[in-house]
């Protein structure tokens, strides 16, 4: 009886830290393009700031 009990609840532990995965995920994926463009726009001002590169310049492999 005990290990069913036991069974029992970490299976609703674990229903219910999936079910907190997945609204996680989709919060995190329905970002805006203005909240997205924001966020690149301070992390590159940022990079800027501490006299890195940018984090979304292109990369130059080279030169011809």
């Amino acid at each position: 009886m005990r290990r069913a009990l036991t069974l029992v609840v970490s299976g609703l532990v674990a229903a219910l830290l999936g079910i907190l995965a997945l609204g996680g995920i989709s919060a995190a994926a329905t970002a805006t393009a203005e909240e997205a463009a924001a966020e690149a726009r301070s992390a590159s001002e940022a990079a800027k700031k501490a006299g890195k590169p940018d984090p979304y310049a292109p990369e130059v492999y080279g030169n011809r």
